[in-house]
């Protein structure tokens, strides 16, 4: 795919993360800030994100950092004002007695705290499933106690650092614990904390519905699909069960200062390149219908096996859906219907 393609997809996709962030709730009296999940993955039960920060962090500055990561995962965000074992306690008693919560929360500190945190996570398994740890200065060996499994990720932006973490990460390999380890640049922390989060928490459950709050777009599968969470989009629709070579790639956004015109003679001109045949360039909805539907279906010759794809563009107004689908050239012909009908069904809230 070209790389003006490419661009132009991740920009929606920027475009379309932008509009995302979630409003925290007031602490009412209560000695901790808290962010409820919000968007379409916050299920009935919620998991716990204890998130502790640094010695020297600033407690607002942990809970902007951290509500960005939980409020689309479905994870309830708490923030203790002190950081000590006790008032951790009684954070996870006053978060158990007013929120339905699964069992066992996740802890996340950074420096000093990371001691803390991972002496909470060995004590109680039961209550803990996992730490994600930034720049700790942690002991060489650790003993869980008797309980679940255990996941980790250890983060690491200072060298220094990076032979302690790895050591524990085999310490708690040889307990049983998943623990993955990884040396990063400062500036490249951001995404490797997003793609932690992700890995430690319990993915939400499926859907086979899904509103978006911010662009009113409404989707519902065909039958026999589902919509699952995806850190780079909207959400991915997929045969119910999970069929990892096939999916669908669905972003929302707003079409800015082009027009759905635009966009479609954009993407109509980045096609023509040697090595791409399309086989369908055509308007699906008459030309004054109120949401303007377009398809792309082309094979892409360039690599070591052609790769068959489905592109299906949505306007209505100002928004912006895609639904992008690439597999195998039969595959993807044996379920065009599908993917034509999930395109066509999607509605606008307004």
């Amino acid at each position: 795919m070209s790389r003006r393609l490419v661009v132009g997809w991740l920009g929606l996709l920027c475009c379309a993360a932008a509009l995302y962030g979630a409003a925290p709730t007031p602490p009412e009296q209560t000695p901790w800030l808290v962010a409820e999940p919000s968007g379409p993955w916050a299920g009935d039960r919620w998991t716990l994100v204890v998130a502790l920060g640094g010695q020297d962090d600033d407690t607002t500055q942990v809970f902007e950092r951290f509500r960005r990561l939980t409020a689309d995962r479905g994870a309830l965000l708490a923030v203790p004002l002190t950081r000590t074992e006790e008032a951790i306690d009684a954070l996870l008693r006053g978060c158990q007695a007013r929120y339905q919560l699964v069992p066992r929360a996740l802890l996340a500190a950074r420096g000093d705290l990371v001691d803390l945190a991972l002496g909470l996570l060995v004590k109680g398994p039961d209550r803990f499933l996992g730490l994600l740890a930034i720049d700790g200065a942690p002991p060489a060996e650790v003993e869980p106690a008797a309980g679940p499994p255990l996941k980790v990720v250890l983060l690491v932006t200072d060298p220094v650092r990076a032979e302690a973490n790895g050591n524990l990460a085999g310490s708690l390999r040889r307990a049983g614990a998943a623990c993955a380890v990884e040396t990063v640049a400062p500036d490249e922390l951001p995404k490797f904390l997003a793609a932690a989060m992700t890995q430690l928490l319990p993915p939400p459950p499926s859907r086979r519905e899904l509103r978006d709050p911010v662009t009113s777009v409404h989707l519902v599968a065909p039958p026999g699909w589902e919509f699952v969470r995806h850190d780079y989009f909207f959400a991915v629709a997929q045969p119910a069960g999970g069929q990892p070579e096939l999916r669908v790639e669905i972003a929302t956004g707003m079409l800015g200062k082009r027009s759905f015109e635009d966009y479609v003679a954009e993407t109509g001109r980045t096609l023509k390149v040697d090595g791409i045949e399309v086989l369908e360039n055509a308007r699906l909805t008459p030309e004054d219908a109120p949401s303007l539907v377009h398809a792309f279906r082309f094979v892409d010759r360039r690599g070591a096996a052609p790769l068959a794809v489905y592109w299906v563009q949505v306007g209505h107004g100002p928004v912006l859906v895609s639904f992008r689908c690439a597999a195998a050239e039969d595959q993807l012909t044996a379920h065009l219907g599908e993917l034509r009908q999930l395109a066509l069904s999607v509605t606008f809230d307004d």
